[in-house]
């Protein structure tokens, strides 16, 4: 194998490995951010959350109901991530562990 090509795969090794580690970091950091807000807000209420400049987005809380005993939220989402806009609907339980999952 020529060293261009070594170099090159090297190279985006390094970008896929930098890419992964962005999505873990803003997905760690809204699963920290929405935890007191899904637990202490009622139906209606809206808040945000940060991950530096990379990530952020707006929750608004659509419902809560019980599904197969445990506590969830249905929520819309308004996301920006690395520049690129997302509109979703998701919904979060309360683990036994005591976080929203």
């Amino acid at each position: 194998m020529s060293k261009v090509f070594l170099f090159a795969l090297g190279l985006l090794s390094v970008l896929m490995v930098g890419c992964a580690s962005f999505e873990r970091k803003a997905f760690n950091a809204k699963k920290e951010a929405i935890q007191l807000p899904l637990t202490a807000l009622p139906d209606g209420a809206s808040f945000t959350w940060r991950e530096s400049t990379i990530a952020a987005g707006k929750m608004t809380i659509q419902k809560t109901f019980q599904k197969d005993g445990v506590v969830c939220r249905l929520v819309s989402e308004d996301e920006r991530i690395e520049g690129v806009n997302h509109q979703i609907a998701a919904t979060y339980c309360l683990s036994k562990r005591g976080t929203w999952e």
